[in-house]
């Protein structure tokens, strides 16, 4: 898997339209993670994701959701613009 640093330097196009959107709101980033359940659905959480170079981090406390991701590592990052962002 490439590190941020990497794709920015590959793919500074998406990088940046990728850092714009998950910084709409400001100097707090803004995400929603799609996460796989235990019985194979679907679970959404709002989280507030940082990028640095290295990489996509996220603070995630003990619950549901970091339980699905320690059991399934398989996830989706999610965020909506809105209509005066585009």
């Amino acid at each position: 898997m490439l590190s941020w640093r990497d794709f920015s330097n590959s793919r500074l196009d998406l990088a940046t339209m990728g850092r714009r959107m998950l910084y709409e709101e400001g100097r707090i980033g803004l995400g929603f993670l799609a996460a796989v359940r235990e019985d194979g659905g679907f679970r959404v959480h709002p989280i507030c994701p940082m990028l640095t170079d290295e990489g996509l981090l996220a603070f995630i406390v003990p619950g549901p959701k970091r339980e699905d991701l320690l059991r399934d590592g398989r996830y989706a990052l999610h965020r909506n613009i809105s209509a005066a962002s585009s």
